[in-house]
């Protein structure tokens, strides 16, 4: 069987065959470079899967109807069966292929389109025949990859995006986090802060032991008294509940163990207890019937633009972007940035840029903020209406929110067919 994709603007909908119908080769049609890198970006993406899918590329002429005709013509004439894939392509291109239809009624030709936000099949022929074989899930990985950009695991050595284990005892470690740092989240900033700096005192041997005398710390550094936080409770808290292995302080020397990187990684990095909290939340989450909400979640996502990585050494560097949390629901991507305080304008617009360059037409952006900080009440509600603006969904002060499974509730709302950007405050 071959199916046959008009190339749309929306790479998603240019793959679909490859993802539902299992053909044995794909014909391609479309015009310009656009076309053609949408192309390549599906060839890396089924050579990537190993699919064993033939490929191929027709060009035309997408204001010349006869032409497209000619072109579409010429394929079912040398093609035993065929599937054309409806869900995408200019409106030109449609109509051709219903002229090549009513032509070659005699032939094996199907019909179909996709309905991308629930996975229907319409049957465009109305003969009671779909070729499906199965809704279709992606990873973050794969929705990217088909996007043209490739999720950036390692570059030179130094690991960037995590998949995190979530194991029990991490997930147990996040939540537990997470509740100290709602409570009090520019504290809770303050704290990783000065953590992240007294890391500098890591023993050589041991990178996750830490002794430092902060009296010599505030001799030795000027200012460093104005950004210091008291976070002697906060590693006794710590200890007591087994999220760090040692600790001690005698005068104002005090000695820690982060019990593993990952840990230590959660506590010195301000913005992390967010990002977990959703993730974590994000993957435990359940649909009707006991099956995960959400396919796919990555959070601290480094998305290369081009795929093509390069080294320190190389002439030319590499366009990346980070996004807080990707998750996937089904084919539907969802982009989330993650603000633990105050943030400027500028967030807004990288959020777009990125999700819509790797999100598609279908994206979901969302702006999930815990206190917007010292912003006076209008400036918050200029910035809340600029996103709606962008179609970015702003859910803020959900450090409020004293309940998981409201927590969950508030993730699972960000999905599903006509969901609109919206402004909720908790």
């Amino acid at each position: 069987m071959t199916a046959i994709e008009f190339c749309d603007r929306a790479p998603i909908e240019n793959v679909i065959s490859t993802l539902t119908t299992a053909p044995d080769k794909i014909i391609f049609v479309g015009e310009g470079k656009a076309a053609k890198r949408f192309f390549n970006a599906h060839k890396a993406y089924i050579e990537d899967k190993k699919l064993g899918i033939t490929i191929d590329f027709k060009s035309i002429k997408k204001n010349d109807l006869s032409s497209i005709v000619e072109t579409l013509s010429d394929i079912v004439e040398k093609e035993d069966s065929c599937v054309f894939d409806l869900t995408g392509g200019e409106d030109l291109a449609l109509v051709a292929m219903g002229i090549v239809y009513e032509k070659y009624s005699h032939k094996d030709i199907q019909l179909q389109r996709f309905i991308i936000e629930n996975g229907v099949v319409t049957d465009c022929d109305n003969d009671q025949r779909v070729i499906y074989s199965g809704a279709p899930l992606l990873s973050v990985d794969d929705h990217i990859l088909i996007h043209g950009g490739a999720v950036r695991y390692k570059k030179d050595e130094m690991v960037k995006t995590v998949r995190w284990e979530l194991t029990d005892d991490f997930v147990k470690t996040v939540k537990f986090l997470w509740e100290i740092a709602r409570k009090d989240p520019q504290k809770w900033n303050n704290q990783s802060a000065v953590l992240a700096y007294l890391n500098n005192y890591a023993s050589d041997n041991e990178p996750l032991s830490i002794s430092v005398d902060l009296a010599e710390v505030e001799a030795k550094f000027e200012g460093f008294t104005t950004k210091y936080v008291d976070v002697k409770p906060l590693l006794k808290l710590l200890f007591e509940n087994d999220v760090i292995s040692e600790y001690s302080h005698k005068g104002s020397v005090i000695s820690f163990s982060y019990k593993d990187g990952l840990t230590a990684k959660c506590i010195k990095t301000a913005g992390a207890m967010l990002e977990l909290k959703v993730l974590v939340t994000a993957a435990e989450l359940k649909d009707e019937n006991g099956k995960p909400y959400y396919n796919d979640a990555l959070s601290g996502v480094f998305i290369d633009w081009d795929g093509a990585f390069h080294g320190a050494r190389d002439e030319k560097a590499d366009t990346e972007n980070e996004i807080d949390v990707v998750l996937m629901k089904g084919l539907v991507p969802v982009f989330i940035s993650c603000k633990n305080g105050k943030f400027e304008e500028e967030e807004l617009y990288k959020l777009d840029a990125v999700a819509s360059r790797f999100g598609g037409k279908y994206v979901k952006k969302v702006l999930i903020a815990t206190d917007l900080g010292s912003l006076s009440d209008k400036t918050k509600e200029a910035l809340s209406q600029r996103a709606v603006d962008m179609d970015i969904s702003i859910l803020r002060g959900v450090h409020k929110i004293d309940d998981d499974s409201k927590f969950a509730e508030m993730l699972r709302s960000l999905t599903g067919k006509g969901t609109r950007a919206q402004m909720i405050e908790f």
